[in-house]
């Protein structure tokens, strides 16, 4: 198994493509959204090796259908050419006709040599979608005893829910999978040894935005990731998987942020955060979008998001995942009772709210270096 191509990295969103079918009629990929989707990419059906990727998983099929997963095979061959070899040898799976080699260039499994311009590289690979299109594992279809194995595995591994009648729910956004188990360790190890202070909250005096500590509203200690490596680092991975999905499911295109905070609620003291919204001030107000992405599930209990507006239930999304939610909706961090919660928390919006936010301040200049201690 491959954490990444030249391009893809587990955890990003499959690439949308259309390409034709072996009947010449256009595929796009988002068509399927909703399953399971294996692509499994290669050079040729004319050459032999790949011919017999094509029947391992044309013998696989009965194994996968236990599934319910869907499969599709790329390569550059032309339509014609392709549903010839599919009724050659039997395929009952949609053959795909990349021709000019875009949608597996997209994908990384074709490139150009370093040294010789000429020569071009055209990788064997497969790559298991879960039901929102989102990169799951890449596989080297090199040897059919392993990558097979692995892919009913990770299939089997999948998360899967019975149906349940939904009476009510925070009109919220969860998205798995965002960061990697390790770095929600490294931003962690961050909070340890690069320094924290207590974590505020903002208020208005008048029109002015000051920040405030009360423990009685809120204990946590918060680091601000100021290094410019890692908030690159950061960005690539929201831009790639978070920004998508916001823009899906409430049409909105995110461009600017706030700076990172690492924040940490310790069970020692009940750490929690009381009910509130995130922009209610002339301060917060651009904050369309809020985002809590959890690092160290299962090391502590207690520590979940609540909605109150939206009836009584607890959200706890998986370690390097992520809840989305707008700045307007109240919501609280229930307290810690035991172990140490870590989450990596943002928020987001757009141009427009950018410059009202910048016109806000330049009129009224506030002092967010100076807090207003209230029983603490």
């Amino acid at each position: 198994m491959l954490r990444s191509t030249t391009t893809l990295t587990v955890g990003d969103h499959a690439p949308p493509f259309t390409l034709s079918d072996t009947n010449g009629d256009l595929f796009a990929l988002k068509s399927v959204a909703g399953k399971p989707t294996v692509l499994f990419f290669y050079a040729s059906d004319k050459i032999e090796a790949c011919r017999e990727i094509a029947g391992n998983f044309r013998n696989l099929m009965p194994a996968l259908n236990d599934f319910d997963v869907q499969v599709y095979g790329i390569s550059p061959d032309a339509p014609e050419e392709r549903k010839i070899f599919a009724k050659e040898d039997r395929i009952p799976f949609v053959l795909l006709s990349d021709l000019h080699k875009t949608v597996s260039k997209k994908y990384g499994v074709c490139f150009t040599h370093d040294r010789e311009a000429d020569v071009t590289i055209y990788n064997r690979f497969a790559f298991l979608l879960d039901s929102n299109q989102r990169i799951v594992k890449i596989y080297h279809l090199n040897n059919v005893s392993t990558w097979a194995i692995e892919l009913l595995a990770d299939l089997k591994a999948l998360p899967r829910e019975e149906p349940r009648h939904i009476r009510m729910q925070a009109p919220v956004l969860l998205i798995p999978n965002v960061f990697s188990l390790e770095l929600c360790r490294e931003l962690i190890d961050i909070w340890h040894t690069k320094g924290n202070d207590d974590s505020g909250f903002m208020g208005s005096v008048g029109e002015k935005t000051v920040l405030f500590i009360d423990y009685q509203t809120k204990i946590r200690r918060d680091h601000f990731v100021y290094d410019r490596q890692l908030q690159a680092t950061l960005n690539k991975i929201i831009m790639a998987r978070i920004a998508p999905e916001i823009e899906k499911a409430f049409h909105y295109q995110i461009t600017r942020q706030e700076r990172y905070r690492i924040a940490c609620y310790d069970g020692s003291l009940g750490a929690f955060f009381r009910p509130h919204r995130d922009n209610t001030t002339g301060g917060t107000a651009h904050r369309r979008f809020a985002m809590s992405l959890n690092l160290n599930v299962g090391e502590y209990e207690g520590g979940y998001l609540r909605f109150p507006e939206y009836g009584p239930h607890l959200y706890k999304p998986d370690t390097g995942s992520a809840i989305i939610f707008s700045g307007s909706l109240t919501h609280e961090a229930t307290p810690v009772t035991s172990g140490i919660r870590f989450v990596l928390l943002n928020f987001f919006y757009g141009d427009e709210e950018a410059q009202s936010r910048k016109s806000y301040e330049e009129r009224v200049k506030n002092d967010y270096d100076t807090a207003v201690r209230i029983n603490s």
